[in-house]
């Protein structure tokens, strides 16, 4: 009958993954990637369900949740990711890697690149040199990462309210917005909001109030 378990293998048991460092008759030391070192009895091996990411084949394939813009072409899209994958040092050929589209969510177009890596450790260096070459290729194509979508609510101190903010000359003003606390008179807003004051010159200077659309619901 095959070992389950063997000196130098990566597994992972319960909330618990690492290498196996030593078998002992009646219990395996394992160390974790803290390099901290765990004692399991061996009889949890044969009771509880466990994986070895390395008894048979070392390969494991890693996900990677890409978003983009929802006015983004899909077709090109794809052929960044899969063009990432293939420069990426630590990716493997076969299997190949594959770029779906997998869900539309708030205006946000939502991908999975599947690839693979050679073994488990390669995992995390993998996700690092992937995301670099991912945001290279948006930038080189003019693909912006998109942003959660969230309402604005323009308002001066006088209580009007407007959509935008315009210049003496009927154009956008240039404004700088910076953190302040809620005045005593707008303690009634609800806990959560971000409020933003407009510094620019003029005595009504106008206030930005940020809240996020699903606190309103």
């Amino acid at each position: 009958m095959e070992k389950p378990i063997r000196i130098g293998d990566t597994v992972t048991i319960r909330d618990l993954t690492g290498s196996v460092t030593r078998i002992n008759t009646r219990a395996t030391t394992i160390s974790d990637w803290d390099r901290k070192e765990i004692i399991v009895p061996n009889k949890a091996f044969i009771t509880e369900q466990f994986i070895n990411w390395s008894l048979s084949d070392s390969v494991t394939r890693v996900v990677l949740t890409v978003p983009a813009p929802v006015d983004a072409d899909t077709e090109e899209v794809t052929k960044i990711l899969i063009a990432a994958a293939h420069r990426c040092s630590l990716v493997i050929d076969t299997p190949a890697p594959e770029a779906f589209l997998v869900d539309l969510q708030q205006g946000i177009q939502i991908f999975e690149l599947r690839i693979f890596a050679a073994e488990m450790g390669h995992r995390m260096p993998l996700r690092h040199e992937m995301h670099q070459l991912i945001l290279a290729g948006f930038r080189e194509h003019g693909i912006d990462m998109p942003f959660p979508p969230f309402q604005m609510r323009l308002e001066s101190i006088d209580g009007r309210q407007s959509s935008k903010t315009m210049t003496s000359a009927g154009k956008p003003a240039a404004v700088r917005l910076v953190a302040c606390k809620p005045s005593p008179a707008r303690r009634h807003r609800r806990a959560g909001s971000l409020t933003l004051h407009h510094q620019r010159a003029g005595r009504h200077a106008p206030t930005v109030a940020f809240v996020d659309p699903q606190r309103q619901q």
